[in-house]
């Protein structure tokens, strides 16, 4: 799959306008009362009641931050008199239908499923979960799916794609509303294929809840998101509930590696497929040989079965991305030769370990590395492919208003694997930098002197701290930066400020090139 830039029309994005009775929405999820009238006309389900409108229900929703009830009225002068909530509200206009349900968040999931028609029954969805590596499996799959003769779309943190079409999300995975329309605009547009990224904030909030799936895969989990999560046993828990929701015969492929990937299926009704690289996976990837170029390794099944791979995608977790995907499409009867072949050809999305030219003769790679093992992952895969007297710039941040326990750790790393450590503003948010970098500067001592490779520079402005890699990087040398990946923008305050690693790295370049 090629992934460039394009836009479309919401109205297009959104499809046909669909219409439905709200007696026939309530008749798929158990409600524990109904006040108002009952013979309403529903186009729309919304969460923000600065969306309402005639014809739409609010769904008054309980938020990390806000009530939804307390925006009862707003909704209510914007033309909306339809409002479902679990709770009553403190008052009611007389003209308005209130929908009192116990399951909101399930209600909500099934009802917006049922006002596109349940466009998910038409269409083989794959959902991807884990901490690290739910994009390029996605991508992946998408890839091979297209391969085998699939029409396939993507939902994910790129946003949603179908074609040449392309829509920004604001959540990896949205809500369930916007995802019953981005199904249902992609079947409209004759997709037959979904890969999905699936994140935990969407499994605990269940905007899945109602879809469809034709199997599913475990990547991975390590530390992130513990901000929202507190422990990684409720992080676990979280991810684990798309696995308890797959049906009796579709395959879920988790990594065995993993510790957490028994603990993934545990209870599943699915087929379950373990790849890895120890003797107790199902399918086990051998022969392994990486280089700058590219990967080749060997699936073997316990069934006598192997396929040779060859891929440009490079890394050790692209092995495993790779591996994932062709396992969980050839469990769904799609040819192995085919799959194999395909993957030849395959591309990381952007800001996966995409390795930029420099001017300057310098390596530069951009990553999306934001935990403590992506960032370890990608250290540990530049230092395999550098030469021995070459050095590694590591420019990397943490983001605000996370999970600031991750911070030291990633300090430790980068002490670690790094030449030169170059600490430096990710997105802050409404956070003191200071402070954030001053959290990844005490993962400093947990690494003994003996085994600290970098040197640590603060550098807050990230352009800054850019142009000093690439003007510290000699040719040869590699400079990773690492944190943002794909995004074109950098969150700062209450502000979003333009901003692209890639193309930053690429100026400062040529300036540095130019002023030499």
């Amino acid at each position: 799959m090629q992934w460039m830039p394009c836009s479309f029309a919401a109205q297009t994005y959104l499809g046909d306008q669909p219409m439905r009775l709200l007696e026939e929405l309530l008749a798929v999820f158990p409600v524990r009362e109904v006040i108002g009238d009952r013979v309403q006309i529903i186009e729309r389900i919304v969460l923000d009641s600065r969306q309402a409108a005639a014809r739409t229900l609010f769904v008054a929703r309980r938020g990390k931050e806000h009530d939804g009830l307390t925006f009862l009225r707003d909704a209510y002068d914007r033309g909306c008199r339809v409002v479902a909530s679990d709770r009553l509200p403190s008052a009611l206009p007389s003209d308005c239908t209130f929908i009192l349900c116990d399951d909101l968040l399930g209600a909500l999931a099934r009802w917006s499923h049922a006002l596109y028609g349940n466009p998910t029954a038409q269409l083989a969805v794959y959902g991807v979960t884990g901490t690290n590596g739910k994009t390029t499996t996605t991508a992946l799959l998408a890839h091979l799916l297209s391969a085998c003769g699939e029409r396939s779309g993507v939902i994910g943190t790129l946003g949603a794609r179908y074609g040449d079409e392309h829509q920004p999300t604001r959540h990896t995975t949205p809500e369930a509303p916007e995802l019953a329309a981005m199904f249902a605009w992609m079947l409209s547009r004759g997709a037959t294929a979904v890969a999905m990224e699936v994140s935990s904030h969407a499994l605990w909030w269940r905007r899945v809840e109602g879809t469809q799936f034709a199997g599913a895969i475990f990547t991975n989990l390590t530390q992130d998101h513990l901000d929202f999560h507190r422990t990684m046993e409720n992080y676990a828990r979280a991810k684990k509930r798309l696995f308890d929701m797959l049906p009796a015969g579709v395959p879920a492929v988790v990594f065995a590696d993993n510790e957490w990937s028994q603990f993934m299926v545990a209870d599943t009704q699915a087929t379950v497929l373990r790849v890895g690289r120890g003797y107790e996976a199902d399918v086990r990837i051998v022969a392994e040989q990486r280089s700058a170029s590219g990967t080749q390794w060997r699936l073997e099944w316990e069934d006598g079965r192997s396929v040779e791979i060859s891929t440009p995608l490079v890394g050790g977790f692209n092995v495993e991305n790779a591996s994932l995907a062709l396992v969980l499409l050839a469990a769904r009867g799609y040819s192995l030769e085919r799959l194999a072949e395909a993957l030849r050809t395959a591309q990381a999305p952007p800001g996966r370990m995409e390795q930029i030219a420099l001017p300057t003769g310098a390596h530069a790679v951009v990553d999306y590395a934001h935990t403590p093992d992506a960032l370890e992952r990608v250290l540990q895969q530049c230092r395999a492919m550098m030469e021995p007297t070459a050095r590694l710039f590591c420019v990397f941040g943490c983001g605000g208003e996370r999970d600031r326990a991750k911070r030291p750790l990633m300090g430790a790393i980068a002490a670690r694997y790094a030449d030169y450590a170059i600490i430096t503003n990710d997105n802050p948010r409404r956070e003191n930098p200071a402070q954030i970098a001053a959290d990844i500067r005490a993962g400093i001592e947990l690494v003994p002197a003996e085994k600290r490779r970098a040197t640590f520079i603060e550098e807050l402005d990230r352009r800054s701290a850019i142009a000093l890699a690439v003007g510290m990087a000699a040719a040869g040398d590699w400079i990773v930066v690492a944190g943002k990946g794909h995004e074109e923008y950098q969150l700062v305050g209450d502000e979003r400020w333009p901003f692209s690693d890639r193309q930053v790295l690429r100026e400062e370049a040529a300036a540095t090139v130019s002023n030499s």
